[in-house]
């Protein structure tokens, strides 16, 4: 990428060049897919210290970037770079990316590194606005409000939803949805008590019009099984997650795959995948294989990551992509770019 360029008002940046880290995030899945209750989606999800997004932003001669291996992301953020610019009162500004996170993996990437622009640009101007009107610049949270609310706090995320039908009247993905990022709170956990065991075949999940499909297919949800996926969330997965109960989190985990809109998410994966969890479920059934969001990234929320990865190895053809990370106490990170030691 080329030197930071001068430009008019470069003296008023705050910092004229940051580093920006950014987690990943897992999602359990969308809790109300029924409109129960006068709400509609709402989820579950927490903060990843492994995959995340690591890049360098500094002004530059014209909006670009560099090192990232996706054209749909840098085509995303070429069209969101100017909205935030024009708002927070930046120049052109180029992001040189060393380290990335897949994109329609289940991980929340883009929302990801969306929202972190809209962190590191206010860093560096000084102009500070809300995660809603953040997340409505760059047109992320329309469904789910957890990639945005792990963007701000980290830890682990629940997502009240939005008002059914006032704010929101439909079910369809974020891609295609207009409603403002719905507010949540950040759930105190013991970040230490658990290891995440990512596992991934490759490939991509759903998204656009096959994403957009799926909802159609299987929504409304009936309002039984939104009744049983609020309180397996609710009164047994975030108080077994807060106070380590394993075997708590894992009867509850899976018992969410089986519900709702989680149910046409498995069924929408390819061989490999469905292959292995056919497996798991047979063999580990102590334990819960989750999938996140729309997939094919596999999760398995644990005490004892040995034990476990030793028992998938004894499965012939195992996910060849396997990380073992933790929860990210916090969300994106900006750092100005001469103290940031690890760069």
């Amino acid at each position: 990428m080329s030197q930071a360029a001068s430009f008019s008002g470069a003296e008023t940046l705050r910092n004229t060049s940051v580093c920006v880290k950014a987690p990943a995030r897992l999602h359990f899945g969308l809790h109300n897919e029924s409109g129960a209750f006068g709400r509609v989606d709402g989820g579950l999800g927490l903060a990843l210290q492994s995959p995340r997004w690591h890049y360098h932003l500094a002004p530059a001669d014209a909006d670009l970037v560099d090192g990232c291996g996706s054209p749909e992301l840098v085509e995303s953020i070429l069209r969101t770079l100017p909205r935030l610019r024009e708002r927070l009162g930046a120049p052109p500004l180029g992001l040189d990316i060393l380290e990335e996170v897949g994109v329609h993996r289940g991980l929340g990437s883009k929302t990801s590194l969306l929202m972190s622009l809209g962190s590191a640009i206010q860093s560096m101007t000084g102009l500070v606005v809300s995660r809603k009107e953040r997340a409505a610049l760059v047109g992320r949270g329309t469904t789910s409000g957890i990639g945005t609310m792990i963007s701000e706090f980290g830890g682990v995320a629940v997502d009240f939803g939005h008002a059914y039908p006032a704010e929101k009247s439909y079910f369809l993905p974020s891609g295609v949805s207009s409603a403002p990022a719905p507010d949540g709170l950040a759930v105190p956990i013991p970040a230490h008590t658990w290891w995440v065991v990512l596992l991934q075949y490759g490939g991509e999940g759903l998204s656009g019009a096959a994403e957009r499909a799926l909802f159609e297919a299987a929504c409304p949800v009936p309002e039984e099984e939104t009744r049983e996926i609020l309180v397996r969330s609710f009164a047994q997965v975030i108080p077994s997650l807060a106070q380590g109960d394993e075997p708590g989190l894992h009867d509850g985990l899976r018992r969410l795959q089986l519900l709702g809109l989680k149910r046409f998410e498995w069924a929408s994966q390819d061989e490999q995948t469905t292959d292995f969890r056919d497996w798991f479920d047979r063999n580990l059934q102590d334990r819960a294989l989750c999938l996140s969001s729309m997939g094919p990234a596999m999760f398995v929320i644990t005490t004892d990551p040995g034990s476990l990865l030793e028992d998938i190895e004894r499965y012939r053809g195992c996910p060849p992509l396997i990380t073992v990370t933790s929860i990210a106490a916090e969300g994106c990170r900006v750092t100005p770019a001469a103290e940031c030691e690890s760069c």
